[in-house]
């Protein structure tokens, strides 16, 4: 946690209203920053609610940071549920703080104790993608993984640890000291494509068994428009199903066709695989040009 938020106390706010400072933080996505400083929202490089954040940032001067954070033995202190069908119909973020119990005895939300919690959410996009994670319980102490972001809007507030820091979308978490469960992991490659308009172009869907993960894994696919689309691409794969055995690899090929009306243009195929209860899913972005 300490790792994640630093040891800088914003300097423009008066205790004990004070929480960590975004200069101090480990993933200055936006750049550096002198203490005080306040980047809005709106620089950080992916939107909290992508399903698909980068899993790294090359900063202006070179400098790769990644996005993507693991922080063990954290105590769940409140649950609750927030704006519910203000941006998608019957959706609501799942929304939790998490706290290093070991150095804030009292895991209040003033200083020094909100230097070391953080504000986290499992964001609604996520729910309706049917990957979210389920809601942890207050009181449990969880490992947890989530995407940095820096959210101006709450420096002010006390429920976010009066600092713009938060892990938005978190991507799992695991009650802490347990096993992780069985799982699979799925991949495109290449994951973008440029097909001339009459002509098919393809992918590598590589599905692989984590955690000992043994069984049968459905794939489907479907096509979205970054515009109008008259005429849009098809697409296939094959085989639809593959079955893992434990620590095994398993391979799809995605194709996508198009013909001589196709509208030009960038298209997003989503591809989803669905073992029993576990899904996940992997995107390939494609070019179609004239021909």
């Amino acid at each position: 946690m300490e790792q994640f938020l630093g040891k800088v106390p914003n300097p423009t706010q008066i205790q004990p209203n004070v929480g960590a400072d975004y200069s101090g933080g480990a993933l200055p996505l936006v750049g550096a920053k002198p203490a005080g400083t306040n980047p809005p929202s709106w620089q950080w490089p992916y939107s909290k609610r992508s399903t698909s954040p980068p899993c790294t940032v090359t900063l202006s001067n070179g400098t790769v940071l990644p996005t993507l954070v693991e922080i063990h033995s954290l105590l769940v202190v409140e649950v609750w549920l927030d704006e519910c069908g203000s941006v998608l119909p019957g959706q609501c973020d799942r929304v939790f703080n998490v706290c290093n119990v070991m150095l804030a005895s009292n895991c209040g939300a003033t200083y020094p104790d909100s230097m070391h919690r953080v504000h986290s959410e499992i964001d609604m996009y996520w729910n309706q993608s049917g990957i979210a994670p389920a809601r942890p319980t207050s009181g449990t102490t969880i490992d947890i993984q989530g995407f940095v972001f820096w959210d101006d809007y709450h420096l002010k507030d006390s429920w976010h640890q009066f600092s713009g820091w938060e892990l938005h979308p978190v991507s799992a978490w695991r009650i802490s000291g347990q096993s992780p469960p069985p799982d699979f992991g799925m991949t495109a490659s290449p994951r973008s494509i440029t097909v001339s308009a009459g002509s098919s172009g393809t992918s590598s869907i590589a599905l692989t068994s984590l955690n000992n993960y043994v069984g049968t894994v459905s794939l489907t696919s479907s096509i979205t428009s970054s515009s109008i689309s008259v005429v849009q691409p098809t697409v296939s794969l094959s085989p639809t199903s593959i079955s893992l055995a434990s620590s095994g690899t398993g391979l799809s090929t995605l194709t996508v066709s198009t013909s001589i009306l196709t509208t030009p243009g960038t298209y997003t195929v989503s591809v989803r695989g669905t073992g029993g209860s576990v899904s996940h899913y992997t995107t390939v972005t494609v070019t179609v040009t004239l021909p």
